[in-house]
């Protein structure tokens, strides 16, 4: 093992690399290699090494190259830990498109408002991410009063991509109409606009996603000369965003520079703020901001109760406590006899829990909050909570509880279907089909 500053280089394989590396002190590991067993290899040593950790707990992002196995594995995401190591499965495929949709939809809402249009040129995994992620999102838009997002899909096997999205996503065609256009995006035809034609007019904006670089920026130059009345901007999907986009980067009152964008699927899709956001954070966050709804509705402000401060406000102390309660979403609902998909619907009604399981899973979360406070040098004492000294009167028995304090972990696992509907899953009951949830990989 060589090591240059903050550079280590050997086989992350190796428990002996990980820890020069300083895994044992991170608070976060991000495994990138090419190969999807090789990354679950390194996560598990990750966790070999952490093994003897208590209270430490260390992120471990694990990139899923396979689409399809990553939407199937992210569920895991769901599941309760016993390790101090919180795995969080990303896809770069996926994290791209998320960084991507927003751009694209304020550019529809710019371009053409009264009838979305949303132009698909090649359909790789990305593009079939974005077109779902589009779809989802135009159906919760604010401001939107039933217009659908009509999406135009081109490539020799737009027909065959439009009815797998289909039927993975039932509710996709209440929302958007998608029109598919057999049409080789490579061939002279294409470049002389011949399928612009079919295309329509309204197209607010367009997204190419070939999968391999050089075809992206050819057939998105192609597009943009042959339509040069249209204003619309371009985002060609690449690897990265240097390469062969610095091409353009001199360019000087010619239509690709105005309207070509390129987009690197690999610089966005591993962006910090998408990378640190996994599937815990969000329901961290959800869970936080559940509680400060409740606390003001009983009059707390910040000034009674500092733990209501935003997110980004918080201790690192209540951050890692919301994210150990989402740690635990999984055990909950596993005592309810419940399990967590993937949501292909949309629209599906999310799952209403029992008094007798709402009180089964409030009993199991103030228990598990009460060994996390005892495990942080709390104890307990009648008078009011003290942070500073490390004080609490609920470290009791959830029988000594008032009613009142009962309710604080009564409202969080009513609410916990709805904050797995955030991060794009479904809660269902085992026995029965979940409602949002396909048989195929998304």
């Amino acid at each position: 093992m060589r090591e240059y500053g903050a550079v280590v280089i050997g086989d992350a394989r190796d428990t002996g690399v990980l820890e020069g590396a300083g895994v044992r002190s991170a608070s976060h590991l991000v495994v990138v290699c090419g190969d999807d067993g090789v990354n679950a290899d390194i996560a598990a040593r990750a966790g070999d090494v952490m093994a003897d950790q208590h209270r430490h707990v260390l992120t471990c992002h694990v990139h899923v190259a396979d689409p399809a196995l990553w939407a199937q594995l992210r569920v895991r995401d769901t599941a309760s830990r016993a390790t101090p190591v919180r795995l969080h499965l990303f896809s770069v495929v996926d994290a791209a498109a998320e960084a991507l949709v927003p751009v694209a939809l304020a550019s529809i809402q710019a371009q053409a408002p009264e009838s979305p249009h949303l132009l698909m040129v090649g359909v790789d995994p990305v593009g079939e991410h974005v077109i779902a992620r589009a779809a989802r999102s135009w159906s919760t838009a604010p401001g939107r009063v039933g217009e659908r997002l009509r999406i135009t899909v081109v490539d020799e096997r737009a027909s065959a991509a439009a009815a797998r999205l289909s039927a993975r996503y039932p509710r996709l065609a209440d929302v958007c109409t998608l029109v598919p256009l057999d049409v080789d995006v490579r061939s002279p035809a294409f470049e002389r606009g011949d399928a612009l034609a079919a295309i329509g007019p309204g197209v607010g904006a367009a997204c190419v996603t070939t999968g391999e670089d050089a075809a992206a920026m050819a057939v998105g130059m192609a597009l943009v000369h042959a339509s040069p009345r249209e204003r619309y901007p371009v985002y060609v999907c690449t690897t990265h965003e240097r390469g062969l986009g610095l091409l353009l980067t001199d360019a000087v009152e010619t239509p690709e520079a105005g309207r070509l964008r390129i987009f690197g699927t690999f610089e966005r899709g591993c962006s910090p703020d998408l990378l640190l956001r996994g599937t815990n954070e969000l329901l961290a966050r959800a869970i936080h901001d559940e509680y400060i709804r409740n606390q003001a509705s009983r009059g707390q402000t910040v000034g009674t109760n500092p733990a209501m401060r935003p997110w980004e406000q918080l201790s690192d102390v209540l951050r890692e406590s919301n994210r150990r309660q989402a740690d635990h979403i999984g055990a909950k609902l596993d005592a309810v006899g419940c399990g967590v998909g993937p949501m292909r619907d949309w629209d599906a009604p999310l799952v209403t829990f029992t008094k007798d399981e709402v009180e089964r899973m409030g009993r199991m979360e103030h228990a598990r909050w009460v060994e996390e406070r005892m495990a942080d040098g709390w104890h307990f004492d009648p008078g009011p909570k003290d942070e500073a000294g490390k004080t609490s009167p609920y470290l009791v028995e959830w029988e000594v509880l008032k009613d009142e304090v009962r309710d604080f972990d009564r409202n969080t696992v009513r609410e916990m279907p709805m904050f797995l509907a955030r991060a794009g899953f479904v809660v269902y009951r085992r026995g029965a089909a979940p409602s949002g949830s396909g048989s195929e990989a998304g």
